[in-house]
This record gives structure tokens, sequence and C-alpha cells, in this order.
């Protein structure tokens, strides 16, 4: 596994309408799927300030759907602040700008990038001794940790808050699988039966991998573990419980059914597996969300 760390100067000005505001300085350390970013503010300005962080984005003009806000836990008393960056993917720009909040305003500094290296895990099927093999990651994902992409229910491209692009039903689940799409083989979205056979067969233990949290999903009979990193999910604009809980799609549907605009007729829920630091549960949710989905295979 590749190891570097980055010094990246990082020089950010807080803007305000009128006048200029406190310069933001620090360095930016880089080590696999973790950054640590830096800055500081100027001492003035710290009776006032609410929050402190870094918008993080794979896109420079700082995408909505592509960009997470990091808050600080807190501020020294010279105005220093730092925050940690989890779950970055291998062989990617990341852009990076500073933000404080002081009294009612947003002020944003100047934006700063850093290029992580390749330190990807090939992808594989996970025997755990069960009707079917689990993926080493989620889909789309480059290691373990990696949140993924995220997919409305029967998606056939990933999430958008405006755009919901869907296969025709077929059965229980979609007529085209967005895991079978993308690679092949007998890869496909877990069914509700197989997730459920993988909460009662398999240890499940809440905990910190590479600095991300999840579960260590550990089989009962051949010992093989996976990793369900705690990814979070999208509900329109906003991205929810990033880092503390999971939401993982079923391929089968459940709750009333409903016609859309083109006469198809498609679940109004679907079967889901969600977790957090208290435990793992099965549910159903809206089709529309953006939750996160792993594969498995024969």
């Amino acid at each position: 596994m590749k190891r570097s760390i980055f010094c990246l100067a990082l020089l950010l000005m807080v803007f305000s309408c009128a006048e200029k505001q406190p310069v933001t300085t620090g360095v930016s350390q880089v080590d696999e799927g973790t950054a640590t970013l830096y800055g500081q503010v100027a001492k003035e300005h710290l009776t006032t300030l609410k929050e402190v962080g870094f918008f993080v984005s794979t896109t420079e003009n700082f995408e909505a759907s592509q960009t997470r806000e990091y808050r600080s836990p807190e501020v020294g008393g010279d105005g220093a602040f730092a925050t940690v960056v989890k779950g970055l993917r291998p062989q990617t720009t990341y852009y990076y700008k500073a933000f404080v909040r002081v009294n009612a305003t947003s002020l944003v500094g100047e934006m700063s990038s850093f290029t992580t290296e390749d330190f990807s895990e090939p992808m594989h099927a996970v025997d755990l001794g069960l009707s079917v093999k689990w993926c080493s990651c989620n889909l789309d994902a480059a290691y373990p940790e990696d949140f993924g992409g995220y997919y409305s229910w029967g998606a056939i491209s990933e999430y958008s808050k405006t755009e919901y692009v869907r296969a025709r039903r077929k059965g229980d689940g979609p007529e085209l699988d967005i895991a079978s799409i993308k690679l092949g083989g007998t890869w496909k979205t877990p069914t509700d039966a197989q997730w459920t056979e993988l909460r009662k067969k398999c240890t499940w233990t809440w905990t910190s991998q590479k600095g991300v949290n999840g579960y260590l999903v550990t089989s009962n009979s051949t010992g093989n573990s996976i990793f369900l990193p705690a990814a979070g999910f999208w509900k329109g604009r906003t991205l929810v419980d990033a880092g503390t809980g999971g939401v993982y799609w079923s391929q089968t549907a459940g709750g009333y059914e409903i016609g859309d605009e083109n006469d198809l007729w498609y679940p109004q829920a679907a079967w889901r597996i969600n977790f957090d630091s208290s435990g793992v549960y099965r549910g159903s949710s809206g089709t529309e969300q953006g939750r996160t989905i792993r594969p498995v295979c024969k």
C-alpha cells in the first residue's frame, strides 16, 4: 500500500463585501484515504466566531452533490483550527476552501487543491459461507472504506437531486440492475432475503477502519469478513449521516406502487438495511433517495 505525505502551502483570504477579513494559513497532510487540513483565524474575530471548517469537493465549482462540509470541533486561543477529512479516493484531485461563520455572515477563503496517490485495492468476491458471495467494497468504491456511489432504487445512473433515470420493473426488482451493468458477470444488487441472511449468519462489529466508521461483518462459518462503511445517504440536496450511519439498498420492492409520467408502475418504497453504532435494522424507504449498494455474486 502506497503512503505519501503532502505538505501543501495553504493561503486563504476571507472576504466580506466591504473589507478584507483575517488571513487563514495552514498545511494539508494526506495519508492514503485521510487528509488533515489546518487553518487560522485572526484573534480579533474570535469573539464573534461561530463555526470554522472546510468545504471539500471533487469539482472546482463545488457542485453540491460532490461537496462535503467538514466543521472543526474547536478553535484554539490563537485562532488555529484543524479538520480531518476521511474517505478520500485514490488518484483524485480534491479542491478545498476554508469557511468562517462570524455572527450571521459566512466568509469563504480562496480555493486550493491536492491530489491523492494510487492506494486502491482490487475488488473481489468474499466467501462468507452464504448463498451468495459479497463484494469486498461498495459499488464504485476503490477500497473497502470508500463510500462509493449513491443511487436511487432501480436507477441506471448515479443519484441526482434533479433527475431520476430508472429501469423498468421486472418482478420484484428492476429490469436492469446497475450492479450488473457496471460489473458484469453474475454481480447484482442483493435481495432483501440475502441481506437478512448476512445479518443473521454473521457477527456485526461496529468499528473504525482507516479512520472510517462502519461495521466489520464476519462470517460465523468461514471467518472471512467484509467492511460496510457508514456512508450515509442523499435526501434531496443533503448528504445525511455520513460517518455515523449507513443505508444500503436491496433490489426488492416494498410498499405501495405508483405510476409515473410514462405509465410505468414503480414501488413507492423498497427494502433496505440501515445501521449505526446502536445496531443493524431492516426497513423500507422511498425509492427516490440516494443510497449505497454492496454487490453480490454467485
